[in-house]
């Protein structure tokens, strides 16, 4: 494996990975402050990783690689199975022959009541916390799988055990479209250039979607 490319890349921290290992790294991001954050923690720590701007449906202007992969969700900010289609096209193009196109996709159970539809965590960095609360509003779902989600961040200062101080927040809303292994099927068959070899249900390759213990819906197509 040559070259990578990160879709939806963030701050790009695993992309530092992959060219720690002698892989030539490409990032794209639709937000452009993203993508100065990340050129600039890249550089400050030696990693060669070049990065462009560009949504999911759009072509960032990057050769060909051998492994592009859309992570954390991501994919879903694209609510419709048309701009699914589109983004599988744009990857297709970007593919050498034999190449392999990773989407980390919310399991599908997730949009129902006994799903994994609210998520919270901290991060503590000395005296200052980090809480995020993230939500799938499932009871506001649409029959074709389209639901409104939010993010809320809030960043307190906690000193000598007191009650924290909240110092900022942020609350983001959004629409996700999240299909059911049937629809993202679909969509793939629109897309001869990709073919549909896997559906993982974890990160480790031994865990088939199937399985009990599937929690994410990881799609594996690969370039024909």
């Amino acid at each position: 494996m040559q070259r990578v490319l990160s879709w939806a890349c963030g701050p790009a921290r695993h992309l530092e990975a992959f060219a720690e290992l002698g892989v030539g790294c490409a990032g794209a991001d639709g937000s452009a402050a993203m993508i100065a954050y990340a050129e600039r923690a890249a550089c400050a720590r030696g990693a060669g990783v070049r990065f462009y701007c560009a949504e999911l449906d759009e072509r960032p202007d990057v050769a060909p690689v051998d492994l592009s992969f859309v992570p954390l969700s991501a994919i879903h900010q694209l609510a419709t199975p048309a701009a699914l289609e589109r983004h599988l096209r744009l990857a297709a193009s970007l593919l050498l022959p034999g190449g392999v196109h990773v989407i980390e996709a919310t399991h599908p159970a997730d949009l129902t009541p006994s799903g994994v539809n609210r998520t919270e965590w901290t991060e503590l960095r000395g005296e200052q916390s980090i809480d995020a609360r993230f939500r799938i509003h499932t009871e506001r779902a649409t029959p074709d799988r389209v639901v409104p989600v939010s993010l809320e961040v809030v960043c307190s200062a906690r000193r000598n055990g007191g009650a924290p101080r909240e110092l900022s927040s942020f609350r983001q809303e959004a629409t996700w479209h999240i299909p059911d292994l049937a629809g993202w099927r679909r969509v793939a068959e629109r897309v001869p250039e990709l073919s549909l070899v896997a559906t993982l249900g974890d990160f480790n390759v031994d865990v088939p979607f199937e399985h009990a213990a599937a929690w994410r819906l990881i799609l594996v197509l690969k370039r024909v």
